[in-house]
Parts: structure tokens; C-alpha cells; sequence
């Protein structure tokens, strides 16, 4: 029960919903999440803390960078991926971060 409760504690957060809706689709630095949300280094690293905390992203340094990504293993993400997808898909702001990501990809 109590991973049940950290997942949903994470999940509750609209900034981490957001970091969510774009790590479904591929993995990323810091700075590219920056660029894409229009949210703060500073901020982004403390929400990316959070999941990673709870199991939810993992982390791999390159250099200089920190890649994200979803960790395919959690057993909660797993079962909640499709929905979380087409969710925030459909949400205006989780639109609006896709869409700036798209005129600025990698």
C-alpha cells in the first residue's frame, strides 16, 4: 500500500504530470524539459528528484547530461501508462507542452 500512495503522491503534482507527459514519449535531459515546460532548472531537478525517489524515472548521467526516462519496471507505471498517455494528450497544457516540443525537437 504504501508505493500505491508515493505513486499517487507523485502523480498529484501538475509540474511532475507534465514532466510525465513528455517522458512517455522519449527520455530527456534537464535542459531540454526546460525548454520544453518553460519551468526552472532548479524546479525540474527537485521534481525529477521526487520521481525518481519514488521508482517512477530513472536517471543515467552522459558527460555533462543526465538523461531521464520512465522506469519500465515499476509495477503501478506499467498499468497506468496507456492511460497517463492518452490523458495528458488530451489535456490543454499536456497539448501545449507537446506542441513546444515539436517546434523545438532535439
Amino acid at each position: 500500500m504504501d508505493e500505491l500512495s508515493r505513486t499517487f503522491r507523485a502523480l498529484a503534482e501538475p509540474a511532475r504530470l507534465r514532466i510525465l507527459n513528455l517522458l512517455i514519449r522519449s527520455p530527456f535531459c534537464v535542459c531540454e524539459l526546460e525548454q520544453a515546460l518553460g519551468l526552472s532548472q532548479p524546479l525540474l531537478s527537485r521534481h525529477l528528484s521526487y520521481l525518481r525517489n519514488c521508482g517512477l524515472v530513472e536517471s543515467r548521467r552522459d558527460g555533462m547530461r543526465v538523461n531521464y526516462k520512465l522506469n519500465g519496471r515499476h509495477p503501478y507505471l506499467r498499468r497506468l501508462h496507456g492511460f497517463l498517455a492518452r490523458t495528458l494528450r488530451a489535456d490543454a497544457v499536456g497539448r501545449g507542452d507537446l506542441a513546444r516540443f515539436a517546434k523545438h525537437p532535439r
